[in-house]
C-alpha cells in the first residue's frame, strides 16, 4: 500500500497538532510555584524584549512585587517557561494565571485585586 503526499501530509499535521495541543504538555502552576517560589507575580522575560522592559516598568511604577527569570540566562527560568506553555516573553504568572504577552495595566490589576 503507497500513501498518496497529501495522505502523509494530513497524517504529519495530526501529529503536530496531537503534539501541540495534547493537554500532558502544560503543567498546572503548582510545579512551576516549587521551581521559582512564593513570589505571587512572577515575569519570564528575555533581556532583549522590549515589551518585558515596558511590563518591568509598570509593575515597578505600579509598586508591584515581583520575581524575574531571564529564561535564556536562568535554566530554572527556562523549565518553568516552558512547562507553562511558554512561546515568547513576556510570560507573567500571577498567583495560578498565566498571562501571554505584554497586556497594559492587566498584571498590575490582578495583583492587585488577589491582595
Amino acid at each position: 500500500m503507497t500513501l498518496s503526499p497529501r495522505h502523509l501530509f494530513l497524517i504529519a499535521g495530526v501529529a503536530f497538532a496531537l503534539l501541540v495541543f495534547w493537554p500532558g504538555t502544560r503543567s498546572d502552576s503548582t510545579d512551576v510555584r516549587a521551581m521559582v517560589g512564593d513570589s505571587h507575580v512572577v515575569l519570564f522575560s528575555a533581556e532583549w524584549c522590549g515589551y518585558c522592559d515596558r511590563l518591568r516598568d509598570e509593575l515597578k511604577q505600579s509598586a508591584t512585587p515581583f520575581a524575574e527569570f531571564d529564561i535564556e540566562q536562568s535554566s530554572t527560568g527556562r523549565r518553568a517557561w516552558t512547562q507553562l506553555g511558554g512561546r515568547g516573553v513576556p510570560l507573567t504568572l500571577v498567583g495560578d494565571d498565566v498571562i501571554a504577552g505584554y497586556q497594559p495595566g492587566r498584571i498590575p490589576a490582578l495583583a492587585t485585586a488577589a491582595r
